[in-house]
């Protein structure tokens, strides 16, 4: 239920107590015990069946929903809270975005090759049409990352991964129409193979989003437009979090947002080549 280093909270169960008792000690037994806030990243927000949000319901988890792929979003920040009341986490964090727009879409991990390009080619259109210039370098890296969870052989040499420069020409050749991506070279037939297992793995159950200011990411499916997209210090991913009022927010779940898995949010843009 708890996932590596997450078991170091010494908990001692009390089958006394209620479910909710249990999770909520658990997760601030977490809190308590380390320098991070990676427990919050197990939460995924089922209406009205579990309070309060910032506590994971192990008894709902959907295992398939839990990896994100490479993310460092608060750097090496340790995290920052307190219980202000009885069921109130504050946090410290900074503010990434603003959802405007959300997509969904078809995909499986069960579609082959043939039919995930054209549902790709669907999908992809839908968020760069009406308005969009995909001439834009900075919107096509976006997708690219963004469609592979930024799993890239530039990140993890050796690894059966597509790299950055092959998944922006594959993304260039499905948003105009290609029904399969070049193959004329071996290596790029493999670069296309490679692209179309990280889709499968990336995209099924969650939505595209769209930030205010254009940025691209992925967010579980009870996200809506309007929500906010937050880097919490010590959470390795960002958060979706959605106002109750002007101080307190329910916490929906962790997402994947292109321009802030690497501390772009509290260390500004690295230079080229330099990752946290």
């Amino acid at each position: 239920m708890l996932k590596g280093n997450m078991l170091d909270a010494k908990i001692i169960p009390d089958y006394n107590k209620s479910t909710e008792q249990v999770y909520t000690e658990m997760t601030l037994a977490y809190l308590n015990n380390n320098t991070n806030a990676v427990i919050l990243t197990e939460c995924q927000f089922h209406p009205g069946v579990f309070r309060p949000t910032w506590v994971p319901d192990w008894s709902t988890y959907d295992g398939d929903l839990s990896y994100w792929g490479v993310s460092y979003a608060s750097g090496p920040i340790a995290t920052r809270w307190c219980l202000p009341e009885a069921g109130v986490l504050r946090m410290a964090g900074v503010a990434a975005g603003v959802i405007t727009e959300l997509h969904s879409h078809s995909i499986t991990r069960r579609l082959n090759n043939e039919s995930l390009v054209p549902e790709l080619c669907l999908l992809l259109r839908k968020i760069i049409f009406p308005g969009g210039d995909f001439a834009d370098d900075r919107l096509r890296k976006a997708l690219a990352r963004t469609l592979c969870l930024d799993m890239f052989e530039d990140h993890i040499p050796g690894a059966s991964l597509p790299t950055l420069s092959q998944c922006l020409s594959i993304v260039s050749q499905i948003i105009h129409g290609a029904s399969t991506p070049s193959e004329s070279l071996i290596e790029f037939e493999t670069a296309a193979k490679r692209f179309c297992t990280r889709c499968r793995s990336a995209l099924p159950g969650l939505l595209i989003l769209v930030t205010e200011d254009g940025n691209i990411g992925l967010a579980p499916a009870a996200t809506r437009v309007g929500d906010k997209i937050c880097v919490l210090l010590g959470c390795d991913d960002p958060l979706i979090l959605r106002s109750e009022n002007e101080e307190r927010y329910i916490l929906v779940g962790q997402c994947y947002l292109s321009s802030a898995q690497f501390g772009e949010c509290l260390l500004g843009n690295m230079p080229h080549g330099i990752r946290v």
